[in-house]
């Protein structure tokens, strides 16, 4: 297994954390190309996060405002997508949003980001690393597959939003 790398990995959630905060600045098509490069990072560096026990009993949550606007608006046409919710399960398609996957990849490392630079940082590596394995997760491996089509099938990388 993998070490991990703690200021590789927060260095990469502010990475993501930025490209956020700045899409009202951005064209969709380079906030969707940097996540492509950004998000598997995460993802894979918060696979190797060691088990631990938090040092507080309360999470940190991002209580600040919201980003799904900017990215709805930024996303246009390419904001909606399919995908089966479970692979392992027989159901049907659903439709997904990514500025809700986003807004919630985003909330889910920005709380625990907040915890870190006040120097709760065993309270943030373990909320990293529950939200890696559970919501933040599901929203970021969703996602992955409809940014590939995206970025490299379907959206001109002249696209304006």
């Amino acid at each position: 297994m993998t070490d991990f790398d703690e200021r590789d990995f927060v260095s990469t959630v502010r990475e993501y954390i930025a490209l956020i905060e700045g899409a009202s600045d951005l064209r969709a098509y380079d906030i969707l190309a940097q996540s492509a490069i950004l998000l598997p990072k995460i993802y894979a560096a918060g696979m190797t996060i060691q088990e631990s026990e938090p040092e507080t009993e309360e999470p940190r949550t991002y209580d600040g405002p919201s980003v799904m606007g900017t990215l709805l608006d930024k996303f246009g046409k390419y904001d909606e997508y399919f995908e089966i919710f479970d692979p392992t399960e027989d159901k049907d398609r659903v439709v997904r949003s990514l500025a809700d996957d986003f807004a919630d990849i985003y909330t889910n490392l920005k709380g625990p980001l907040d915890a870190y630079d006040q120097n709760q940082c065993s309270d943030a590596l373990w909320q990293w690393r529950f939200n890696l394995r559970t919501h933040c997760g599901d929203h970021l491996v969703d996602a992955l597959r409809a940014l590939h089509r995206l970025v490299n099938d379907h959206m001109d990388s002249d696209y304006e939003a």
